[in-house]
């Protein structure tokens, strides 16, 4: 690694280079950092890794739920783990702990990323990033989307007027990953400054053993079962999924398998629907904690499905493409443009367009699934780790120049 001599990186007067490259000092701050915690998470974790790889020192900081308490680390990072403090104290923004966290973990830092939104301590980061003079960039992952917002209505107007606007208005870029995640965006904060930062995905070369699997997921067969991989939330088009499901031909029709963490107790409605259905061929699964697992539900998948309301972006597609299974996804992602490519099937998230849709990749032939299959793993190769990391510098390199031009 060489060192130069930055003249115009006033808060760190000699700036690390590696290859030409800028390395940074990197915090991010989210609320967990979980396997149970959805794609945020995630995400979260796993930019930080690539980050951390290319060269950055990065830190994450977070809270240690006891209801989630499997974390996800990796020795390339530092994670700093919070105790929680209660849901008072956490609402109020009471914590003392993370306040003295969080000045501690931005103090040699160049830039602050902070995610998601309806929570004090995100407030909590810009207050003190201004009081440190680092900038800081805020990725509210989907949550401003027109769906969402829609949920929890009043409470969210409420806290967006008291607490959100500011914290928007005060970041140097507001991070969206899609540009349905802009549109959304812009449709409550129709000025503020966006930068696209779409998510990436792996998918593990190993596999499960046929005993392993049949003993983890029984009552699934190897290309004998619908998938949906996610959390079971309101918004995922669950009830789509279900009522589509029971209108096929219940004597030829797969399986299907909804695997996931129960989110919003939204797993007893589905299950409840699933019995007035008279459906004895859906099965529900936690969600796998290993990447073996979860490559291997993928692959021997006879198709993935996502039929959701409202999504900034769709990791687990991205996944599935990778791990060359076809596709049935809703327009209400990040992957609406996926059929004119001839890449899988995209439809309005309605019972009656999922089933036509299914019926559709069922008619298709072997050679033209596989066609399909090839062309969205080629579009989701373009979604390497390497360009994200490469996209997220020229991001930070911004915010950290206009912080340094304003000083």
């Amino acid at each position: 690694m060489s060192t130069n001599r930055d003249l115009t990186d006033a808060r760190n007067p000699v700036a690390s280079y590696s290859n030409g490259r800028r390395l940074l000092t990197i915090v991010h701050v989210i609320e967990t950092l979980s396997v149970e915690g959805g794609g945020a998470d995630r995400v979260t974790f796993e930019l930080a890794r690539a980050q951390a790889e290319r060269g950055h020192k990065v830190r994450i900081l977070c809270f240690n739920y006891c209801n989630r308490p499997q974390i996800l680390e990796s020795p390339a990072l530092e994670v700093i783990r919070l105790n929680d403090p209660g849901p008072i104290r956490r609402f109020f923004g009471l914590s003392r702990e993370f306040t003295k966290a969080l000045s501690a973990a931005i103090s040699d830092c160049d830039i602050l990323h902070v995610h998601g939104v309806w929570r004090y301590f995100q407030t909590q980061c810009r207050r003190v990033s201004a009081e440190n003079g680092v900038p800081y960039v805020y990725q509210p992952h989907g949550s401003f989307e027109r769906y969402r917002m829609r949920h929890k209505s009043l409470k969210k107007k409420i806290w967006l007027e008291t607490f959100e606007r500011k914290n928007v208005r005060s970041a140097a870029s507001v991070i969206v990953e899609s540009e349905r995640d802009r549109r959304g965006l812009r449709g409550v904060f129709p000025e503020c400054r966006t930068d696209i930062l779409p998510n990436s995905g792996k998918i593990s070369e190993k596999r499960l053993s046929s005993a392993e699997f049949s003993s983890r997921y029984p009552g699934l067969k190897a290309g004998g079962y619908y998938l949906f991989l996610g959390r079971i939330d309101f918004h995922k088009g669950l009830d789509i999924l279900v009522r589509a499901f029971s209108r096929l031909d219940p004597e030829t029709r797969p399986s299907l398998a909804i695997v996931g963490p129960n989110h919003n107790n939204t797993l007893t409605s589905i299950n409840d629907m699933v019995r007035q259905l008279g459906l004895n061929d859906v099965y529900f699964f936690d969600m796998t904690n290993g990447d073996k697992e979860k490559a291997t539900l993928l692959s021997n998948s006879r198709c993935f499905i996502l039929p959701s309301y409202s999504e900034n972006f769709g990791l687990t597609v991205l996944e599935a493409m990778l791990a060359e299974t076809p596709v049935i996804v809703s327009r209400e992602t990040a992957w609406e443009h996926l059929e004119q490519k001839r890449a899988g099937f995209v439809i309005q998230p309605t019972e009656d367009d999922l089933f036509a849709a299914i019926q559709r990749y069922e008619a298709l032939s072997s050679s033209a699934r596989i066609r399909i299959v090839a062309q969205a793993k080629e579009i989701a190769m373009e979604y390497s780790w390497e360009a994200i990391v490469e996209r997220a510098d020229e991001i930070y390199s911004a915010a950290i120049d206009q912080r340094t031009r304003l000083s």
